[in-house]
């Protein structure tokens, strides 16, 4: 049949052509000129699936490694992921509550600023310069907190009371304060 033969071409030199390939894989195959294709108009729409209840997605056909994004019907989340098939390899998860959950390593190049009520870390993490803190007016002022090059891992424990954490006004190498000796700082009489 003619529809199977030759594809409908655009251009003096058919630089662009939309074909059907019912023998090679059942494909409708867009050819697209070398600035690629450009939908345009008042509100520039374009959709995938037809509210069935069945996965969508786009997949980026590389040499040696496949990406898809797609709406995952089994959980209504959108995916982006390795391969082509969604919900497999899952990397970036976003659910109909606009939560998102990374499944790897995320690495952020420029500043990250939280505007939540509070952030909840469940695992430890490393701080490889300091934390600082803005205090309750935002201005030039900050307190920052930060540690000197340990030689080893070293551990530090807060204690579980309410109050307040003592300074020292110079660097000690080895400050090993006990028990009695934090009394004494804090009112007590003796050591």
């Amino acid at each position: 049949a003619f529809w199977r033969r030759y594809p409908i071409g655009f251009g003096d030199n058919q630089e662009a052509s939309i074909e059907y390939d019912e023998d090679g894989g059942d494909q409708l195959r867009i050819s697209a000129p070398a600035n690629g294709v450009v939908i345009a108009g008042t509100t520039p729409t374009l959709v995938i699936g037809d509210a069935g209840a069945e996965d969508t997605k786009i997949v980026y056909d590389g040499n040696a490694q496949d990406y898809y994004i797609g709406l995952d019907d089994s959980d209504d989340s959108l995916k982006i992921g390795l391969g082509s098939s969604v919900g497999s390899s899952t990397a970036i998860t976003l659910n109909s509550s606009a939560n998102a959950t990374f499944a790897g390593d995320v690495v952020i190049a420029g500043g990250l600023t939280v505007q939540g009520a509070s952030v909840e870390i469940q695992q430890g993490f490393v701080v490889t310069s300091s934390v600082q803190f803005e205090g309750s007016t935002p201005d030039g002022n900050e307190i920052s907190l930060t540690s000197a090059d340990p030689s080893g891992d070293r551990t530090i424990t807060l204690p579980d009371l309410t109050g307040h954490v003592p300074l020292i006004a110079g660097a000690i190498g080895n400050a090993n304060v006990t028990a009695a000796e934090f009394l004494l700082l804090d009112g007590g009489s003796s050591v």
